[in-house]
Formats: C-alpha cells, structure tokens, sequence
C-alpha cells in the first residue's frame, strides 16, 4: 500500500514539473509572407516628384537668349544711296521739315562745298579749318517757322561728319560762294567735334513773324561715304 502510494506522488510530481518548463516558440506557418525591408538612408534612383534645390542644367528663358539690340538705331549699310528730290540746285538734295528724322548717306551726294566756303571771312562759320572738304555732302533746305529755337541734331555712329547750319535761301538768291557776304549777324552755325559716334548738333533761334530759310549741310574734312541720322526739333 505504501509503495503504491508513493508511485502516484512520484507521477504526480514529475506532471507538476512538466508545467515549469520552458515553453519553445511555436511559429504559424500560415503567417509567414515576404521579409519586410527596413528603410535605408541611400538614395533612390527613382524620379522624384518634390521639387529641387539643385542647380539645373537647363538654358533659363530669362538670360542668354533675349535680343537687346534697338531696333531703332541707325544701320550702317552699303546697300547704295539715298535719292535726291531736288535736281535744279546743284548744292541742295532736298528738304528736311520741322519734327523729321532723315537717315541718309552721302554715296552719291553732291560735292559743292568746299574749305573755301567755309573758311570765308563773310560766313563767320570757322576760320581755322585744316581740312580741305573735298568730299560728298549732303544738305537740305530747312524753314525755320520763325519764332523761338529749333535744335538741330546730327547722329555720326558710322562716320564722322560735321554739321553746319546757314541761314540763307538758296532757293531765291542761289548757290552761295566763297567770300559772299551773308545776311544776318551770325549767319553760320558750327559743329564739328572730332571722333566716331560723337553726336553733332546746334540750336537755331529766330524770332519773326516769317519763316527763316536755313541750308542744314552734313560734310566731312575728309571724303567719306557713310551713313548718317538727322533731325530737327522745334519748341
């Protein structure tokens, strides 16, 4: 009885030490998928579509590709000579008009005006000329509308050109010559600055009741054929 009796302790026991034991994790294989990746710090190759502090590569619109030439500015072209539109003055090739702008040339314009009619006592343009004129002008009758000033402006970018101004009516009493006294106080006006692209000009003041005839010459000391801008503004 007793030898019984301690065999069921013993079985008893040995299950009571069964249920500390350690217990090894079970894994449900019904549960198992793809091995998730952690996130790594490498870049990615794929496009992204946050914007970039990085500089680009691409030409931007706003430099390199605007035009900043002036359309407007005076060309210096060989493509021959402007057309005179009057024949029957041989030292006259046309008008300019108070508020006109004339790009011109002197290719095939007149060669009247020599040093000899610039340098006369009577002209009071310039005494001590050196250059000897020889060369292709051009000059325009102009009527000064007889009150207040008229500036008088010569754009030379292509060549360097004088400016003269003469009052006097050609159209009435003729080509001018050397040495012939001119009408007025001071009958000539005077620009000549040495220099490519130095702008000429010069302010013609009248103050009468009746237009003022000018002879608005564009010369050079020496011969040149180029082109060249002319304007007159009355206030």
């Amino acid at each position: 009885m007793k030898t019984h009796v301690m065999l069921l302790g013993c079985v008893g026991l040995m299950v009571g030490c069964e249920a500390f034991k350690p217990q090894e994790s079970v894994v449900d294989t019904a549960a198992v998928g793809p091995t998730p990746v952690e996130p790594s710090g490498e870049p990615s190759g794929e496009p992204s579509g946050e914007p970039s502090d990085e500089p680009s590569n691409e030409p931007s619109s706003d430099t390199d590709t605007q035009d900043t030439s002036d359309p407007t500015a005076l060309e210096c072209k060989e493509d021959g000579g402007t057309v005179d539109t009057l024949t029957n003055i041989m030292c006259a090739d046309g008008y300019i008009w108070e508020g006109e702008t004339l790009d011109a040339t002197t290719i095939g314009g007149t060669n009247y005006f020599t040093v000899d009619h610039y340098s006369s006592r009577e002209w009071y343009c310039n005494p001590d000329i050196q250059d000897n004129y020889d060369s292709n002008e051009r000059a325009y009758i102009f009527l000064h509308p007889g009150t207040g000033f008229c500036e008088v402006e010569l754009e030379t970018r292509c060549g360097d050109f004088d400016l003269i101004g003469l009052r006097y009516d050609v159209e009435a009493d003729g080509c001018p010559v050397p040495e012939q006294t001119m009408p007025g106080a001071n009958p000539c006006e005077w620009s000549a600055r040495t220099g490519l692209g130095r702008t000429e000009s010069f302010t013609l003041y009248e103050n009468s009741q009746y237009e003022i005839p000018y002879l608005i010459i564009v010369d050079s000391g020496d011969p040149l054929n180029e082109w060249f801008r002319l304007s007159i503004t009355c206030q």
